[in-house]
């Protein structure tokens, strides 16, 4: 699973983001079979990172939000609020690229 998400991470910093995506929703797919909560929050954030790279913020946020459900769940404090950081990252480009009201 794991494995999945670093090849995807790879393909993504390469350029090759549909085959990064693809490999990235395998690796979530496999996590969402398991009961490993903090592995699959692990491939959630990672399939948010190579989301933001393809200049999709909502969906990265909305992996990012899972991933924090996740984490607040299993009582790991510090990865929440690292994902945490990662959504407000997000969310601030995503805020930055919406148009601006006119004056």
């Amino acid at each position: 699973m794991k494995l999945h998400a670093f090849r995807a991470r790879e393909r993504a910093l390469d350029g090759e983001i549909a085959k990064a995506l693809d490999l990235a929703d395998r690796a979530v797919g496999v996590a969402e079979t398991t009961d490993q909560l903090i592995f699959h929050a692990e491939v959630l954030r990672d399939r948010a990172d190579i989301l933001a790279i393809a200049a999709r913020p909502s969906d990265a946020a909305v992996d990012l939000e899972q991933a924090i459900q996740l984490l607040e769940a299993k009582g790991n404090a510090v990865a929440a609020a690292q994902a945490r950081a990662e959504l407000a990252e997000v969310v601030g480009v995503e805020s930055s690229s919406a148009p601006r009201p006119e004056n």
